[in-house]
């Protein structure tokens, strides 16, 4: 038998062989791992003929039963990381509806996946093309069998404004002769140009990140509106906004926006649906979100994270510290440790007294003991007094007592003057220690603001957690205007402040920045696993931080669309004193002084209740005292 004949008879089973084995070794080895899911129903057995099936990237997985596919797929998936597949027509259905379960659920991603579809005819992706595979990859490769040895080589359109999914021929492969026809690129640049290609982008306004409205005479549309946003407007802007425009001018898109006002960022739930921001791209409504997200650990088995954009600092405005007075005003004038030094005086000076008294009569020890209890308080009051003593050590003790106590009243009273006269404040709350410690209710319109921090263990953080609010903007605004309230802010990578319209100048009166961060976050993008142009937004992303240019933007958009009277209240303002000219003195201001004569004139009521019923029981022949 000659060379030609034996060619003949390994038609079948060696030309699509040979053709798998170029595209693999040409266009996978960059690959994490190539795997082909094998079906027995094929005409043809590939496995003694494949001379890269022993190669360590690329593997083989048997399914035999449509039943147990998902479970074999998933466990090759998890297994093997597969970045490329070889799947043929029997299989294409079945593993496209699985494939777009399963990447959900798979923590390991790629930027980008190869597939290879092995069909007879079209004819069998007609109803494959609607999965999202087909919408989302740019890497799709068709191998249609024309002829027992002629494939035609089929791609898929995906850039440009419609028809995304239309195939695309690419290329011809004679397995007699083992040539391409055109020696095209079989899996080409799509993504430098997306000819116009929607980006369909989730986003809401919030200054200076995001800003959409309608454009004014001066400005063009720039964006177009998803249908179902809660917002028309037709310009973006803002420091995200301006990027993904620069993005899509870069390679050619057309950004779509999903804008979702109402639920702000929202939330994702372990069933793939959500609200906000995150719902829409959990659901697959939206391709990508951007608008100050934060590197949360908690979302990112659903989502993909870009290359970081900008570091942000979580802060808060909280009340202005209030005037200092209180009942403890007359205790004010001295330290604690003066006032342990000073009672530790009185103990000592009373003892002495008393011990003095006891030396001259030894009768009625218990009259001693209050007369000298009260001889020493009259010595610090600066107060006369009554005390026989005669001799000359006894005399210059007290005379010496009298000094002391001289000088301590005399202190004192400038002491408490000067409290009175020069305004005394409380502790300002400049730290998330003091934030807690002092249990200031804050808080803002999403329970966003506390995503880093909640589920923490530590005391602090779980009570910030427990005193944010998550409230509507106009009941923040009103809360505001009470002073009693903290909103938290964003401290920009470049200086400025990012906080919620309900933060007014009205508000800014009752209101102080703290000096410190709560906790500080880096802003991200998000999409979904599979997103193909994720790769190109990083290296983006890396050359406009290299360039120094969102310094600029940051700027603009803050002196466009923010209020810079806020931003100057928020930037340098640390107290709210009205004025420190002298003012009349008020019920509050000697409140501290009350309770004391209170206390007293409660005291001796109590003590003179309790010497009329002692008279009545020694006495008890007499109705009169």
């Amino acid at each position: 038998m000659n060379l030609t004949n034996l060619d003949q008879i390994c038609i079948a089973e060696c030309y699509l062989s040979n053709l798998l084995n170029q595209i693999v070794q040409v266009y996978m080895l960059g690959l994490y791992s190539v795997c082909i899911l094998w079906n027995s129903r094929w005409d043809y057995d590939f496995a003694s003929d494949l001379h890269w099936q022993d190669m360590a990237q690329v593997v083989s997985l048997k399914v035999e039963l449509v039943s147990k596919f998902k479970v074999d797929l998933q466990q090759g998936m998890e297994q093997n990381y597969c970045q490329g597949f070889i799947v043929f027509e029997e299989d294409i259905a079945v593993f496209l509806e699985v494939y777009d379960d399963l990447y959900r659920r798979i923590h390991r991603r790629f930027p980008r996946y190869h597939f290879v579809f092995i069909v007879r005819e079209l004819e069998a992706l007609k109803y494959a093309m609607d999965y999202s595979v087909f919408q989302d990859s740019p890497d799709i490769l068709v191998i249609e069998r024309n002829t027992e040895s002629v494939f035609r080589l089929w791609t898929t359109r995906f850039s440009g404004p419609y028809n995304q999914r239309e195939l695309i021929l690419l290329d011809s492969y004679t397995g007699g002769t083992h040539t391409f026809s055109n020696k095209s690129n079989l899996f080409p640049n799509k993504l430098t140009n997306l000819m116009g290609r929607p980006l369909i982008t989730g986003v809401f306004t919030y200054r200076p990140y995001i800003v959409v409205k309608e454009p004014d005479h001066k400005e063009g549309e720039n964006v177009e509106t998803v249908e179902g946003s809660d917002n028309n407007g037709t310009y973006l802007d803002g420091t995200e906004g301006a990027l993904m425009l620069s993005f899509c001018k870069k390679h050619n898109c057309t950004l779509h926006l999903f804008i979702e006002e109402a639920a702000e960022w929202g939330d994702a739930y372990p069933n793939f649906t959500g609200t906000g921001l995150l719902g829409n791209l959990v659901e697959r409504k939206v391709e990508v979100i951007a608008c100050a997200l934060y590197l949360w650990y908690s979302y990112y088995p659903y989502f993909q994270y870009s290359s970081v954009i900008s570091r942000t600092g979580i802060t808060a405005v909280v009340p202005v510290p209030k005037r200092a007075v209180s009942w403890r005003l007359p205790l004010a004038p001295f330290s604690f440790e003066l006032w342990i030094w000073m009672e530790r005086y009185l103990a000592f000076l009373a003892i002495s007294v008393t011990l003095g008294l006891s030396y001259h009569s030894v009768s009625n020890q218990i009259a001693h003991f209050f007369h000298g209890l009260t001889t020493t308080f009259r010595i610090c009051l600066g107060q006369s007094t009554r005390i026989p003593f005669k001799t000359v050590p006894e005399k210059v003790s007290i005379f010496c007592c009298f000094i002391v106590g001289l000088v301590v009243i005399n202190t004192y009273g400038s002491g408490l003057s000067s409290f009175l006269t020069i305004p005394n404040y409380e502790e300002a709350i400049d730290t998330k220690e003091q934030l807690a410690e002092k249990q200031q209710l804050w808080g803002a319109t999403s329970e966003a603001w506390v995503n880093s921090i909640d589920g923490t263990e530590q005391f602090v953080e779980k009570t910030l957690v427990r005193n944010f609010r998550n409230l509507s903007r106009e009941d923040l605004y009103q809360r505001g205007l009470t002073g009693k309230f903290g909103f938290s802010i964003e401290r920009l990578s470049y200086g400025h402040f990012a906080a919620g319209d309900y933060i007014t100048t009205e508000t800014m009166q009752h209101l102080q920045r703290m000096l410190h961060d709560i906790y500080y976050e880096y802003c991200l993008l998000m999409s979904f696993k599979t997103w193909p142009l994720i790769e190109h937004f990083n290296s983006f992303i890396l050359r406009v931080q290299q360039s120094g240019i969102q310094s600029v933007m940051e700027q603009n958009a803050v002196n466009r669309y923010s209020n810079v009277q806020v931003q100057l209240q928020i930037a340098i303002k640390r107290e709210n004193r009205k004025t420190n000219e002298p003012r009349a003195l008020g019920i509050p201001d000697i409140l501290g002084v009350l309770m004391v004569l209170v206390f007293g004139l409660t005291l001796s009521l109590m003590v003179f209740i309790f010497e009329i019923f002692k008279y009545r029981i020694e006495n008890p022949t007499r109705n009169q005292y």
